[in-house]
């Protein structure tokens, strides 16, 4: 009938102003990305590189400083000794400071960028044996495995579709979390299985570590910010890349924890 006929028109018009408000958001998401990787990769990293070049050049020209200083030192009194040793202390410690700053912003900036990248790149989807994939990256952790006397339990995982690089970086970054994390008064374990659920898989990676306080779990995925201890080393990124990873797969990540006792 003609009042079906333009019910029909009319919810086809709805789906089609939705489909296009999400191309344009979609596109000026893409556009805001581009912009910040052209402000991180230009004005920031620019004025950083040039810093940590002059910065490099001061610790040269100050080196052959104190080389003519420490060859006439008799010239100089006791009071102007100390006086050059303090400055010499304040200087070396200062540039320290620029050198640690600089490597810092310069690490931040590249994991800006990388997940930038992460949220544009094709993905490109094939068969992965998650057994095989997980065991080469155990390997190649097994120096630091050991350093810890962690045990790595690793139950029968299935044949997933999924983009392999994403994915080995996902798994890498997760074991690599439960391992930086491990309590250090007693043996570590790590677990990771997979099972069905619905139409996915539902993997975890489980260890026997410190553990989150209940006031930081809100912090664990997000960029920059640290859940654990901060005398761990890093930047407070790999999860966050994880959650880009998953979310591009159309999956979902979380963390169960207790603290004190470990996470999921």
């Amino acid at each position: 009938s003609i009042t079906i006929k333009k019910l029909a028109d009319d919810k086809l018009q709805e789906y089609t102003k939705k489909l296009e408000d999400a191309a344009a958001s979609l596109t000026q998401s893409n556009d805001e990305i581009k912009s910040l990787t052209h402000i991180i990769s230009h004005d920031l990293r620019g004025p950083m590189v040039n810093l940590s070049g002059f910065s490099s050049e001061l610790k040269n020209a100050l080196a052959e400083t104190y080389t003519i200083f420490d060859n006439n030192k008799k010239c100089f009194s006791e009071d102007n000794l100390k006086v050059i040793n303090t400055l010499k202390q304040d200087v070396d410690e200062a540039i320290k400071f620029i050198e640690s700053s600089t490597n810092r912003i310069n690490n931040l900036a590249n994991s800006v960028l990388k997940l930038c990248r992460l949220g544009r790149q094709e993905l490109i989807f094939e068969q992965i044996d998650m057994n095989i994939l997980v065991q080469n990256l155990i390997n190649s952790q097994r120096w630091q495995l050991n350093k810890n006397n962690t045990k790595i339990i690793v139950s029968d995982l299935p044949v997933i579709t999924a983009d392999k690089t994403s994915i080995e970086l996902t798994m890498e970054n997760l074991i690599d979390n439960a391992i930086k994390y491990l309590d250090p008064n007693r043996s570590g374990i790590i677990e990771i299985s997979a099972s069905p659920y619905k139409d996915v898989y539902l993997f975890n990676v489980k260890d026997n570590g410190r553990g989150i306080a209940v006031d930081s779990m809100d912090k664990v995925f997000k960029m920059f910010k640290r859940a654990g201890s901060s005398d761990v080393p890093g930047e407070g990124v790999g999860l966050a890349f994880v959650k880009t990873i998953i979310a591009r797969h159309g999956g979902h990540i979380w963390c169960e924890s207790q603290y004190g006792t470990g996470c999921i």
